[in-house]
């Protein structure tokens, strides 16, 4: 686990230090944001790394380039929308002090399948 910000260099620095401290090479990362999917890729590739066929990145978000960057990111799509219709929800609910929500809610997603992640079959 690396900690950073959600950019193309923190992905890029967090796969540097992940792959100077470790002998083995993990299978798969998970980016917290398609940018530092990116990033964490271009590392691996310019150490002559195979992604997805030696290891595989996948991101967060969908940003629009996610589709065109080589390999085609494979991310996670969230419903930004029905995130804030939820939070307005529930703050209306605390504000108007109603009780018995709990504490976390489950809001859907769907993951983009594109080319950087390994299919086993």
């Amino acid at each position: 686990v690396r900690f950073g910000k959600f950019t193309f260099e923190e992905g890029y620095n967090g796969m540097k230090q992940i792959y100077e401290e470790n002998l083995q090479l993990p299978t798969a990362v998970l980016a917290s944001c398609d940018e530092a999917a990116m990033g964490a890729i271009d590392f691996l590739l310019s150490c002559g790394v195979q992604v997805p066929e030696q290891i595989s990145v996948m991101g967060t978000t969908e940003i629009p380039m996610s589709s065109y960057y080589r390999p085609a990111i494979t991310t996670v799509r969230i419903f930004a929308y029905d995130i804030g219709r939820k939070a307005s929800e529930l703050i209306i609910k605390r504000i108007n002090r109603e009780a018995g929500e709990p504490r976390y809610h489950e809001i859907d997603f769907k993951i983009m399948r594109r080319n950087s992640v390994k299919v086993e079959v």
